[in-house]
């Protein structure tokens, strides 16, 4: 029998509203990163009332764009990502804690007169 290739696919698009202003830090090498917050919504309904259900996760864009991102984005500003999820570890108090974010390739503010900004992959 045939072994089975799965195809490896790595990619979200995810729509949603900033709930901070961003920040950028810089890497060893001195590349910037923007790390920015979103929340997105989904609403769906439970008998015969609607729910709400929001996801947090934090955005990470990378290289010359995220300057340009740090200027532009602002708290409460809606937003397009198109990006691939990473998970990091890292340890708090003792605890070992796991955190699924994207590491953006674009972010599309979805204001009228901000362009699509573009970002480069995440050292890590």
């Amino acid at each position: 029998m045939a072994e089975l290739k799965m195809p490896s696919i790595n990619q979200v698009n995810l729509s949603g509203r900033l709930v901070k202003d961003p920040e950028i830090r810089y890497t060893i090498k001195g590349t910037p990163i923007l790390y920015a917050r979103m929340a997105n919504d989904r609403h769906y309904k439970k008998g015969d009332t609607w729910e709400k259900e929001t996801l947090f996760i934090n955005v990470l864009l990378a290289g010359k764009g995220s300057e340009y991102a740090k200027e532009k984005l602002r708290k409460g500003m809606a937003v397009f990502v198109e990006g691939r999820l990473r998970s990091r570890e890292y340890e708090s108090n003792g605890n070992k804690k796991t955190v699924i974010e994207i590491v953006a390739r674009r972010i599309q503010p979805m204001e009228k007169d901000v362009e699509e900004i573009s970002g480069e992959e995440v050292e890590e």
